[in-house]
């Protein structure tokens, strides 16, 4: 629901106003973290909120998943990802 669709005949609708994000992190038996975000939106013409997978991944380090989730949620957002201290 979240991903960009490079087709022609595609409508110029904004994307989802997302209510709110989901994080899942597992470790992994190879010592690697699995990381998932889901974001939940408003259907405005259902009228019901649904909830969608933004994105997955395997990661090496702690430090790679909150990369991950701050990339991932900033190009949901649409908004740019800060870099560290600023």
């Amino acid at each position: 629901m979240f991903e960009k669709s490079a087709g022609a005949n595609v409508s110029a609708q904004p994307p989802p106003i997302l209510q709110f994000v989901s994080v899942e992190i597992m470790p992994t038996g190879d010592g690697r973290l699995a990381v998932s975000l889901a974001g939940t939106y408003l259907d405005e013409e259902l009228l019901e909120f649904v909830n969608d997978e933004i994105a997955s991944a395997r990661v090496a380090s702690l430090d790679d998943a909150l990369a991950m989730i701050r990339n991932t949620v900033a190009a949901a957002l649409g908004l740019g990802a800060k870099k560290e201290g600023h």
